[in-house]
């Protein structure tokens, strides 16, 4: 891009009074700190020429910052106000008054010396700063005598524009508005401004003052911290009311721990990732927070649930299908013998197929009513099962 506009200049008018910047911004951001710069005793015109000299220079220079802008109007000008009477007196128009400030005010070189062993440029700084310097500048001759633009037109110290101004608060004050590059963190960025102030402070006048006037960071700041504090919030709410209902301390310290890891691993991905805290993140951070939460919360809930039913927690999936169909065998086969059911209704799987075991080998019974088979419904007599098993041939299954 500073290649296209370097290509582009000789194209520009010559007359320019900055040459073509670019800056890595988005348009559509807002400024994220805004300094008000304040004088009692000075023009505002010479705080601006501060502002753009000293202050806007260096703040341009902090990674991050991608534009320094600069507003209320008050850039240092010279205004000529001719008086066309005068110059119809003089017989010039204002095309020569034009013509005699432009030619005279020129910052340029103004030639070389060429010697046989040296070469030296004349550079002649001939550029004029302040009304009392334009104020003798000679228009023209007439009748012999010189004519100068006191003559003709009043001279003031002025701005470039007299219909902008900036206010802070009741002062009228020169606005700096500090724009962030794409993709730059905002919290940092400002915290690196603010760091540098104290600095800058010191280079300008003491009757400049600099306050800041906004800072996009204060609401940021504040989400985060919310964030945060909501956080911590969820997770003792839900220790707090698992213990209440639960009232065990394993079903405590479960949540208690997977809530936290989870977010510990959350910010490790984020970090791995590149991702950075914002608005977007911290409500994704706050709704998957909540769906740990209720997951946490139903899933041990429903564990405690099966538990107290007679559910063991350390039972495999295979060893609960055998306890299941050992308490549908046990009311069937072994009521009529005067086995009590309830003695091999346990909480365990272990103990209730020990159980069972002993029963029958002690009994060792010829079943006389319909046992139900374990994978299907179909009810068949006792005497076909023991025909084609035995005792032990039965109790492997169980």
């Amino acid at each position: 891009m500073q290649a296209a506009i370097n290509a582009a200049t000789s194209f520009l008018p010559q007359d320019l009074p900055n040459p073509p910047v670019y800056a890595k911004t988005n348009p559509a951001d807002a400024a994220i700190l805004t300094l008000a710069l304040t004088s009692k005793s000075m023009p505002l015109s010479a705080v601006e020429d501060f502002a753009d000299t000293r202050l806007a220079q260096k703040i341009s220079q902090v990674p991050g910052v991608g534009l320094v802008n600069i507003s209320g109007g008050q850039k240092p000008a010279i205004r000529v106000q001719a008086n066309p009477m005068a110059l119809s007196s003089q017989h010039l128009s204002l095309e020569d008054l034009r013509a005699a400030i432009a030619g005279t005010n020129v910052n340029q070189a103004k030639g070389t010396f060429d010697g046989a062993r040296n070469s030296y440029t004349i550079a002649a700084n001939d550029q004029l700063r302040s009304g009392d310097d334009y104020r003798p500048l000679i228009v023209a001759y007439r009748n012999g005598r010189p004519v100068t633009l006191a003559d003709v037109a009043t001279v003031l110290d002025g701005t470039e524009n007299v219909r902008l101004a900036a206010w802070m608060n009741e002062a009228p004050a020169v606005i700096v508005n500090v724009q962030r590059q794409p993709g730059a963190n905002i919290i940092e960025v400002v915290d690196r401004v603010k760091k540098l102030l104290p600095a800058l402070q010191s280079s300008l006048p003491g009757s400049v003052e600099v306050s800041i006037l906004t800072d996009r960071t204060n609401t940021i700041r504040a989400s985060v911290e919310n964030v945060q504090f909501e956080l911590m919030l969820t997770i003792v709410l839900v220790v707090v009311v698992i213990f209440l209902f639960l009232r065990t301390l394993e079903a405590t310290i479960i949540p208690s721990v997977a809530v936290p890891l989870s977010l510990v691993g959350t910010f490790a991905a984020m970090y791995l990732l590149g991702y950075s805290l914002n608005n977007l993140t911290l409500m994704a951070l706050t709704i998957s927070t909540g769906f740990v939460v209720d997951d946490a919360i139903v899933m041990i809930e429903n564990i405690s649930r099966y538990i107290e039913a007679g559910k063991s927690p350390l039972c495999s999936r295979a060893q609960r299908g055998r306890t299941d169909w050992v308490h549908h065998f046990v009311p069937h086969a072994l009521a009529d013998r005067g086995v009590d059911s309830a003695s091999i209704h346990g909480r365990h799987c272990g103990p209730a197929i020990s159980r069972i075991r002993h029963h029958v080998e002690y009994h060792n019974s010829d079943l006389s009513r319909g046992v139900a088979h374990p994978d299907t419904d179909d009810v068949r007599p006792a005497a076909a099962i023991q025909t084609g098993l035995g005792t032990r041939d039965i109790l492997p299954r169980l």
